[in-house]
């Protein structure tokens, strides 16, 4: 089988998007797919050309504004609205389109999405967030339709635009997390992500805030300086280093505003470290006793404080939930078991257009 993956930015973006194209066609390949992938030359950055070389290993990687037809069996398109016309201009080859956009599923995200005026969505996500969004929601289902199936990673979102569809959720990487990381003596909470009001780090800052008068040996891990003495700042980590890092915490906290599957939570999950994140759709799902769900601050203090009584209290029951945490992630979101669900998706998308 013949697959080419498309992204519409260059894959030297390397935000999530481009992230989730290089782990996929590493995954395949590992598999034993033939696999190629392509993207729009927008946004390159041409300092990391050579990481973005050596991610990709041997999977030939080409930016061109349009693709050229070979024999594909299938293409899957990392889908952003009308642009992917232009990249797959003649191509022939059966397509599916990769829902990936937090803003092309607006029901799925957070109330507070909803309530943002046309100058706060600018502010806070960007004009091209704003155009994908207003996009999709007038010629979403119209442009949907051109395609063979869509893929969504999460099996709590349906669309029902008529076209089949395919719940297949992220995964771990199984080289990085082969072992379990002992935990830190202090009681660490830990942030991953951007420093955005996408990514709720008004919230992180509040919950630190109060944080340190209420139970100052509780530490914060953040990436950024903040004028509190409970807060451990990091910065930029490799792999390896983020991984450790997530093993390291007691907890992580994830308030996010937007997702579409959260790669943060089943990450920390599977070094056995639980969560406590936003109370969207798209983080449901988990087991209770690892993924805690807040809608308010007091409930994220309150979350993260119960845990902290836990550790303290009694070590033996904590290690067990972090034992819990980590089999779950392991066994349901370990790479082989979701590439095959992708080879499957790809055989039965090119079987049926023939």
């Amino acid at each position: 089988m013949k697959v080419l993956l498309v992204n519409h930015e260059s894959l030297t973006h390397m935000s999530g998007a481009e992230k989730f194209i290089v782990r996929l066609g590493r995954g395949l390949r590992r598999m034993g797919v033939d696999v190629e992938v392509a993207a729009l030359p927008l946004n390159r950055d041409r300092g990391k050309e050579g990481v973005v070389r050596e991610l990709l290993g041997d999977i030939p990687y080409s930016e061109c504004w349009v693709c050229r037809d070979e024999d594909y069996d299938v293409v899957y398109v990392n889908y952003a609205p009308l642009i992917w016309r232009l990249q797959l201009l003649g191509i022939k080859a059966p397509k599916i389109a990769g829902i990936h956009g937090a803003v092309l599923i607006p029901q799925y995200q957070h109330p507070d999405l909803h309530r943002l005026d046309f100058i706060d969505f600018i502010n806070y996500l960007g004009f091209k967030q704003y155009l994908a969004y207003k996009t999709f929601k007038y010629f979403g289902e119209y442009d949907i339709k051109r395609f063979n199936a869509i893929h969504i990673p999460n099996p709590n979102i349906e669309l029902k635009l008529g076209v089949p569809e395919y719940n297949i959720p992220n995964w771990v990487d199984d080289s990085y997390f082969k072992s379990e990381v002992i935990k830190d003596e202090e009681f660490i909470v830990l942030y991953v992500g951007r420093l955005s009001w996408e990514k709720g780090i008004d919230v992180v800052r509040k919950v630190v805030r109060v944080m340190e008068t209420k139970n100052p040996n509780i530490k914060f891990a953040i990436p950024e300086k903040l004028p509190f003495k409970n807060v451990i700042t990091y910065d930029f980590l490799s792999e390896e280093e983020l991984i450790e890092m997530y093993g390291r915490a007691s907890v992580v906290i994830y308030p996010s505003r937007t997702d579409v599957f959260s790669l943060v939570i089943i990450e920390s999950l599977a070094t056995g470290t639980p969560v406590v994140t936003s109370d969207i759709p798209t983080h449901q799902g988990h087991p209770k006793e690892c993924v805690k769900y807040a809608a308010t601050t007091t409930e994220y203090i309150n979350h993260i404080l119960a845990l902290y009584e836990l550790r303290t209290s009694n070590e033996d029951k904590y290690l067990k939930l972090t034992d819990y945490c980590r089999k779950y992630a392991m066994m349901n979101f370990n790479e082989e078991k979701v590439i095959n669900e992708f080879i499957r998706m790809f055989k039965e998308v090119s079987a049926s257009s023939k």
